[in-house]
């Protein structure tokens, strides 16, 4: 079965941590096909004369010989409307690869899905999308909410990573039928438990006197994932405990800077770490070093941040959004939370970071799955659904 594989998020020269998530489903979906996969990622830009230079683009990961990056108008903000009909237009060279695959899917629901089932019930080839958590949110404006229950109802399944999507979507007016829960996966070969002191010798870190207790963020540094919100809860727990504790953050973005000044305002300056941005391979490891990894965000699909956490044996306080709650039933060493509320999130915090856990045995409990039984659940759904349009 050919597969051409359409969407925004992807690692691209510019933004090689870009999508991640996509990147780990398609390369397992590529392995289950025995290499029968294309990938064209999809450039908003509206400065036409760069479209050459990004087209000539090669992927920052090295097995995606595959991969395409199509540059699309796009009019920020302003034109979220329009969205879909100017992907079409700015990608109509993408439909001619439509007709050499036997099923599109759009890792997207806005624009992307829309667009690319546009295009693909023109070429006459099936359909599929994919909800991720976030892309929901277009649901909520009215045009753009339209296009998508349309593009749903045109394509052959439309595959959510949590059931909370599922609902969603189906409130919003998509046939139960089609709509599909398949969880994501782990790369269980990176997240994995290990000692805390061989995690701390592959990280080479210095300046950590021994009996810190860490705190773990893992996330870019933005309005959604109110990482404010922690600092504020920190500073909490920092004034309510007497043993020392820090705050490592790993990721970067807009809000570093005024991040650094609340640190400093609230005399955490020595307490919290600023990382930046690290590979997969050096969060599995930090994840081996903290304590309790928390996740403060105001709105999340199905977080990959909390699958890894959890199959690295590594407890868990995360805000009762998206599929958290479903992620984490049943799991004693994690705590839910209100978003926004810090002095919640202090006292879960405080709660996970006193009490035991046998992280060993935890992360035996989580990791099973990984994102090549994602892949297999996705094929197979196509599989059963057959090659022929809806």
């Amino acid at each position: 079965m050919k597969v051409l594989a359409i969407t925004n998020l992807y690692p691209r020269p510019d933004r090689p941590q870009a999508g991640l998530f996509n990147a780990q489903l398609f390369r397992a979906m590529s392995a289950v096909l025995g290499q029968e996969l294309e990938i064209w990622v999809l450039v908003p830009e509206w400065r036409a004369w760069r479209w050459g230079a990004i087209r000539a683009w090669r992927s920052p990961l090295q097995h995606d010989a595959s991969t395409r990056y199509q540059p699309v108008f796009y009019v920020p903000v302003l034109g979220r409307r329009w969205s879909a009909r100017l992907y079409g237009w700015s990608a109509r060279s993408v439909a001619l690869r439509l007709r050499a695959a036997q099923v599109v899917f759009s890792s997207w629901l806005y624009p992307d899905g829309v667009m690319a089932t546009r295009l693909a019930k023109v070429a006459g080839c099936p359909a599929w999308m994919m909800a991720l958590g976030t892309d929901a949110h277009h649901l909520d404006a009215r045009e753009r909410a339209r296009q998508i229950v349309a593009a749903c109802g045109q394509a052959a399944g439309v595959v959510c990573v949590g059931a909370h999507l599922a609902q969603r979507l189906i409130q919003a007016g998509v046939s139960r039928e089609r709509v599909h829960v398949v969880a994501n996966g782990v790369d269980t070969a990176v997240f994995h438990h290990r000692s805390a002191d061989d995690a701390r010798r592959g990280l080479g870190i210095s300046g950590l006197a021994q009996g810190t207790r860490l705190v773990l963020f893992v996330g870019n540094l933005v309005e959604v994932k109110a990482p404010e919100v922690l600092l504020a809860a920190f500073g909490q727990l920092v004034n309510r405990n007497a043993e020392s504790l820090q705050l490592v953050l790993l990721g970067d973005g807009p809000l570093a800077a005024a991040l650094r000044a609340q640190a400093a305002s609230l005399g955490l300056a020595d307490r919290v770490r600023f990382v930046g941005r690290e590979t997969h391979e050096r969060v599995a490891m930090w994840m081996n070093v903290a304590d309790v990894l928390c996740l403060c965000s105001r709105s999340e699909g199905m977080p990959n941040v909390i699958l890894e956490a959890l199959a690295s044996g590594l407890p868990v306080v995360a805000t009762d959004v998206g599929a958290c709650r479903d992620m984490l039933a049943g799991e004693p060493a994690a705590s839910l939370v209100p978003s926004g509320d810090a002095a919640a999130l202090a006292r879960a915090l405080r709660e996970r970071l006193t009490a035991p856990v046998d992280r060993a045995k935890m992360a035996a409990r989580h990791g099973q799955r990984t994102w090549r039984d994602q892949a297999r659940d996705i094929l197979e759904l196509m599989r059963r659904a057959g090659t022929t349009s809806p």
